[in-house]
């Protein structure tokens, strides 16, 4: 029986043993001096598990902030030449846990950003009626297949090409609604998901259901696995082994001079070392969508980088995780499919120093843009780039080509099996409550650009860096479970308590959507864990750009804090297009 387990020793224990000391990721020796530079604490005095799950998620997120703590202060070092003993950091264990969830603690003038007006205000970003409409939005579930098999559809932002697949109509209007539901005059969420199922389950087998969603109608789904199960497929033989994140120095550059922080063209703003960021000059070019990739771009701009964020007014977007996401960056309106557009994206990657993509696997090569074309771009300035590559299924493997979101990840690999069986349900997935691979996999994003900038400034070169959701899933996975004893501990008070069955806030199964879990855990951290969740010096203000009046925006804190520097956004958050696109 283990009587001794807490966040902070475990974290540390993933920091030391599975981060920095893992000969796959080759975190450079100069960062190895950082490692007793970070310090966890936690004002609500957290120290033992409490989210309801068996996966060492918590421990995870502290461990991969405490990484990129380590990185940045290896940076500060070379940048500024700080001393080692002025670079302490200080990991708040709270704000990494809540971190999981950012989005949901942004509000605008104190209002949340899932209020009607909020909501109202990104309904024009939802071109094609995935959110608004609970019809089109149903179509994003796990559901059973004709072989009792369970399969993860996802619209995508488009659930029409779902809804052909299916043979059902794109608009609700064309559907007898008295026929399908006779004693419902409004339809429920329950009711939409019982009429999709049964729909699915008289209809398709998983193997069909995969390969029409993902081959012919190109959606993202997958069937749900089970860990053991993934690990013997094809794709799951081809990742297994690879490591949280990979690190490629693009062969063509070798010839590629060094080039040093501080010969960054822009001039640095603060008239001492002291407090100047580590990015400061670095110029980032974010092209992603839906947290994982936004948040790699959104931590590069707290750590001072100039992050231009290209959009589209004629794509949809979810904006209630945009308003998030956007923070500290400038959001450009680019239609990469136009010419004019297309030379002012030529423009804008002459002086980028990164860019991220996460866009669907080879969007960007179709619009001209290739991994190749970028480093021809590198070669001819005589600057290397780093190319941030963001995906869901990993680096190799038959599905690498696959579009993908966090719960298709999740359902892929076995973590909603997982979680399904913690929750008691042995032979059933359920999604996890937060996102967490997609924020997982942008800390993970953020710290390996940190690396391959090292590597820029001190080799030369360009670089590819290659970051996925089932990688991070695999490394939870491969992390094991946290002790018996303490799964109980969280069973017994908030899923199966006899005595108090208002506390079981976290009856949860397969056919809860991603909004429903995201209801169910914050009533419950509301309900167990006020002190954390309502804690005010966990927040930060900063401007917006959102809307026709001016709003204050309150954000979570990062959950790495600096004694040389202050990891902030030096602007706020922003609509879609708001900026010029051209370098400030």
């Amino acid at each position: 029986m283990t009587t001794h387990y807490t966040l902070p020793d475990e974290a540390t224990k993933i920091l030391l043993e599975f981060l920095l000391n893992d000969s796959k990721l080759a975190v450079p020796q100069h960062f190895l001096r950082f490692k007793n530079s970070v310090r966890f604490n936690s004002p609500s005095n957290t120290k033992s598990p409490f989210l309801p799950t068996s996966l060492k998620i918590s421990e995870s997120c502290i461990a991969l902030w405490a990484l990129l703590a380590v990185l940045t202060n290896g940076i500060l070092n070379l940048r500024y030449n700080t001393p080692i003993q002025d670079l302490t950091s200080d990991i708040n264990i709270d704000a990494a846990i809540l971190y999981l969830a950012s989005h949901f603690f942004l509000t605008f003038n104190g209002e949340t950003s899932i209020s009607p007006r909020l909501i109202a205000r990104g309904i024009s970003y939802d071109l094609h009626k995935n959110i608004s409409d609970p019809y089109r939005a149903s179509l994003t579930n796990i559901y059973q297949t004709r072989d009792n098999k369970f399969f993860l559809l996802h619209n995508s932002l488009n659930a029409t090409p779902g809804l052909n697949l299916l043979g059902l109509p794109e608009d609700i209007t064309k559907l007898n609604l008295q026929k399908l539901f006779p004693n419902q005059q409004n339809p429920s969420k329950e009711d939409w998901f019982n009429n999709f199922n049964n729909h699915i389950k008289k209809k398709f087998d998983s193997k069909s259901l995969d390969i029409l969603t993902n081959e012919r109608y190109k959606q993202a789904g997958t069937i749900c696995y089970k860990y053991d199960d993934f690990l013997k497929t094809d794709h799951g033989k081809a990742i297994q082994n690879h490591s949280l994140y990979q690190i490629k120095k693009i062969p063509d550059s070798t010839l590629l001079p060094p080039i040093p922080f501080n010969n960054s063209p822009k001039t640095l703003s603060h008239s001492t070392k002291k407090n100047s960021k580590p990015l400061e000059g670095i110029k980032v070019i974010d092209c992603s969508k839906i947290i994982a990739g936004p948040v790699i771009g959104k931590i590069l701009a707290s750590l001072g980088a100039t992050v231009l964020r290209i959009s589209c007014h004629d794509t949809p977007e979810y904006a209630f995780f945009l308003y998030d996401s956007n923070l500290g960056k400038r959001d450009v309106n680019l239609n990469l499919k136009s010419k004019p557009d297309k030379l002012i994206f030529d423009s804008l990657l002459n002086d980028a120093d990164i860019i991220i993509d996460g866009y669907r696997p080879g969007v960007l090569d179709k619009l001209g843009f290739s991994k190749n074309y970028l480093s021809f771009i590198a070669e001819r300035r005589k600057k290397g780039i780093i190319i941030v590559d963001e995906n869901c299924y990993g680096f190799d493997g038959p599905l690498k080509n696959r579009s993908g979101w966090q719960q298709v990840a999740d359902c892929l690999t076995g973590v909603a099996f997982k979680q399904g069986e913690f929750l008691g349900r042995k032979n059933e997935p359920v999604l996890p409550f937060f996102p967490t691979s997609d924020y997982l996999v942008g800390v993970t994003g953020a710290c390996a650009a940190l690396q391959a900038l090292y590597r820029r400034a001190t080799e030369g070169g360009s670089y590819l860096v290659q970051t996925s959701l089932c990688q991070i899933d695999l490394f939870l996975l491969k992390l094991g479970e946290i002790p018996t004893q303490f799964q109980n501990k969280i069973k017994q008070k908030y899923i199966n308590d006899p005595e108090n069955p208002a506390n079981n806030v976290f009856k949860l199964r397969f056919f809860n959507d991603m909004q429903s879990m995201n209801m169910a855990i914050f009533s419950y951290l509301k309900t167990f864990h006020q002190t954390l969740v309502l804690n005010p010096s966990n927040i930060s203000l900063t401007d917006s750009k959102w809307g026709k009046c001016d709003e204050i925006v309150g954000y979570l804190k990062s959950p790495a804090q600096f004694n040389t520097f202050d990891i902030s956004f030096e602007i706020g958050t922003c609509q879609r297009g708001f900026y010029e696109p051209k370098w400030p």
